[in-house]
């Protein structure tokens, strides 16, 4: 997870909820892992566990829906032995033909993203020649992306034995077990382990966050085209009351509303046709309402900030998602008190002499929100 707010996984929406995401921006993130024996010192679903947690990132980062983790892909006869299992290239193509139909016909979707950590040829070809109707589909190849000097190997099965490992390393690292220099499966060849052999945990997270930045760079991602304005009200005890979010997305102006009622958040969704429905979510004490996309909400987090750190569970209204946060008010430093943020939503804000928020770091996703000068 990172500091943009959790990924919004499909299998985790609602209808409605994923209705509206879908509706706002019709793209969906298809990551294909896959079950083999790659190496003696990785576990059989390591191409499934590294795509799963890209994907959960570049949603995040992104704000774009994802689909679940294709856990089957098209590997050479010998990835399939010791537990490991391998589709035909015609296979696979008709499983994606299936489901991109499916999404792009049913749900809308314009534009696919598909990721995948398993680089055969086989494989890249059943991907990327996958038919559509109106939709644009573009499939990413991670361990063929340019990763230039930051690897130290040179030979292409070198550098897919290096990545590979460097990415569990980072994402997984109990589940990289024994040691890389033990003979080699059939599956890998001697040229994998010997890239394996040069992947190090001190090296792994740049590797890893490396790779997210030359996805941005070589990926034409869709950007957010909405503009969002919020409103708290406050009852008269000053606790929170409600929260209404107006999103506008092109020409059309969509109105969120979340008030809180005793134990339950009751959300309602309107636009120029009318109301469109609504929803009931868990609520109560410690609950506060936030937005993936307007940080200013995150000042009612540090409100509530002691110095023994306060925990709150954050509900996103328009998502459906919710993330656990310790907000702990640090006093004494050299500009004034700063609130801490940790959990599933990281980050420091400093405040000013009179106690108010100055400034916003959210380091993982690069976001910095400073104060304008009254």
């Amino acid at each position: 997870m990172t500091d943009h707010g959790p990924p919004w996984r499909l299998k985790d929406l609602t209808p409605d909820a994923a209705r509206v995401l879908l509706r706002k921006q019709p793209t969906l993130i298809v990551p294909v892992g896959g079950i083999a024996a790659l190496g003696a010192h990785l576990p059989l679903g390591s191409d499934s566990i590294v795509v799963d947690r890209i994907a959960d990132d570049v949603s995040a980062a992104r704000r774009l829906v994802r689909a679940p983790v294709l856990e089957y892909s098209v590997y050479p006869a010998p990835h399939a032995q010791d537990g490991g299992v391998a589709l035909r290239r015609k296979t696979l193509h008709r499983i994606m033909n299936e489901l991109i139909d499916s999404w792009e016909d049913g749900a809308g979707i314009r534009q696919f993203i598909v990721l995948t950590v398993v680089s055969s040829d086989a494989q890249l070809e059943a991907l990327s020649t996958v038919r559509t109707e109106h939709a644009q589909l573009t499939t990413y190849d991670i361990l063929g992306l340019d990763h230039g000097p930051d690897l130290l190997t040179t030979d292409a099965l070198e550098r897919a034995g290096e990545l590979a490992t460097s990415l569990l390393l980072h994402i997984a690292p109990h589940l990289v077990k024994g040691d890389a220099a033990q003979p080699a499966p059939s599956a890998s060849g001697d040229a994998f382990m010997r890239g394996a052999r040069r992947a190090s945990p001190e090296r792994a997270s740049d590797l890893y966050h490396s790779v997210l930045v030359r996805l941005e760079f070589e990926g034409k991602f869709p950007a957010s085209q909405e503009t969002l304005r919020g409103t708290l009200t406050r009852g008269t005890d000053g606790a929170l009351d409600q929260l209404q979010l107006e999103v506008r997305h092109g020409g059309a102006t969509e109105t969120f509303r979340a008030a809180q009622r005793g134990n339950r958040i009751i959300v309602t969704l309107s636009s120029a046709q009318g109301s469109r429905g609504g929803k009931e979510m868990p609520g109560g004490p410690g609950v506060i309402l936030l937005d993936e996309q307007l940080q200013a909400l995150l000042l009612l987090v540090a409100d509530l900030a002691t110095t023994g750190g306060t925990h709150v569970t954050a509900v996103y209204p328009r998502s459906g998602q919710r993330a656990n946060i310790t907000a702990r008010r640090v006093e004494g430093g050299p500009r004034g008190a700063v609130v801490e943020l940790t959990g599933d939503l990281t980050g420091r804000m400093q405040l000013d002499a009179n106690g108010r928020v100055d400034r916003m770091d959210l380091p993982q996703s690069g976001i910095i929100v400073t104060r304008l000068p009254a």
